[in-house]
Formats: C-alpha cells, structure tokens, sequence
C-alpha cells in the first residue's frame, strides 16, 4: 500500500494492485491534475458527497477473507470504494491489513 499526499483532500492510493485518486481538482495548483490522475483505475469525490460510491453501514463491516490461490482463477477479488459517512471512504481490499 502506497499513500501519497497532495494537500488538503487530495490522495492517491496505491493498493491491491490499483489505483485511487481522492479530490484531484482539490489539489494545489502546483500539481498537474493529469499526472495526478494517470494511471488511476477510479477517481472519487472525498471532500464532498460522491453519490457514485455505493453506501455502507461501518458497524455491520466485516473484512472480506483473502483469495484462495485455487480459488483466484474462478472469482478474483479486487479492491472495493465505500462512502461510510461524511469525509469518510473505505477502501476494502482482501488480504489488506
């Protein structure tokens, strides 16, 4: 896992093998939102409400179990995005800490 900082909302995650961009048009203006948005397989909102993440209840979480390598070819298990409340995103990866 990798977490670079660009100020205020704006991060970039590395994680399960993909990419995260949170807030890019939140960055300073000295970071070139392309760069900062290259390579990302999904951008989302963190400071305000992004309505495309699905919604989930904190309380009921529980972490999913890593793959199986037997089972990997069947079902592979990527990283999820989660608004769990305001500000707050879960990024769910199996396996993960």
């Amino acid at each position: 896992m990798k977490l670079t900082w660009f100020g205020g909302t704006a991060i970039r995650l590395h994680v399960g093998g993909r990419i995260f961009v949170a807030d890019a048009g939140q960055a300073p203006a000295t970071v070139a939102r392309h760069e900062l948005l290259s390579g990302a397989d999904a951008a989302f909102a963190l400071a305000t409400a992004d309505e495309g993440l699905p919604r989930l209840d904190p309380a009921g979480w529980r972490p999913r179990p890593a793959p199986r390598p037997l089972d990997e070819a069947a079902a592979p298990a990527g990283p999820a995005l989660y608004r769990i409340g305001a500000g707050a995103v879960l990024v769910d990866v199996p396996g993960e800490p």
